[in-house]
């Protein structure tokens, strides 16, 4: 089986009062249309395969000018549940997970972001020590990925926050 992990993102932020087709564009064809593509294209190699696709908690709430990765992020949830309507479980699931906050260079990036209105809250995430490692993410996405009934992988939305996740996926 082919299993294939989709974790490249885009958080350039910018106001939605003030936001440019451009960033949006931006962000749909890394967050969803890449993604999208790839799956089309690997189809052919896929059987009883898994799709896992690295989403956000922003998906569910807001943070002030994120709402172009935001919209992204959930049209990719929406691709994982057309996946799974759309494709037979022999060909391939999709599941979906929500790594937190943790130690990236996107987290980089948006504590250093000037014109952010949200940069101070991405700073506490730092000085507060309230990020995961990248490691101990990547250990939950290997366990999600490799060690879950397909039921559960194609149904829960994966959340290394929810304790009871991170021990079904042991």
């Amino acid at each position: 089986p082919l299993h294939f992990i989709h974790s490249a993102g885009i958080a350039d932020p910018e106001n939605l009062d003030s936001i440019s087709a451009a960033n949006l564009e931006a962000h749909f064809q890394i967050n969803t249309i890449a993604p999208t593509l790839m799956v089309k294209g690997l189809l052919p190699l896929m059987e009883k395969s898994r799709i896992l696709f690295i989403s956000s908690g922003l998906v569910d709430f807001a943070i002030g000018g994120l709402s172009a990765y935001s919209m992204s992020k959930s049209a990719l949830r929406a691709l994982q549940r057309s996946i799974n309507e759309e494709l037979k479980p022999d060909k391939a699931i999709c599941g979906v997970l929500y790594p937190s906050i943790f130690d990236s260079p996107m987290q980089t990036s948006l504590r250093e972001a000037t014109d952010f209105v949200s940069a101070d809250l991405f700073k506490s995430y730092e000085q507060e020590k309230k990020l995961h490692t990248a490691s101990d993410v990547a250990s939950f996405v290997k366990n999600v990925l490799l060690n879950t009934s397909n039921e559960d992988f194609k149904s829960k939305v994966w959340d290394v926050d929810n304790t009871q996740h991170v021990e079904v996926s042991r």
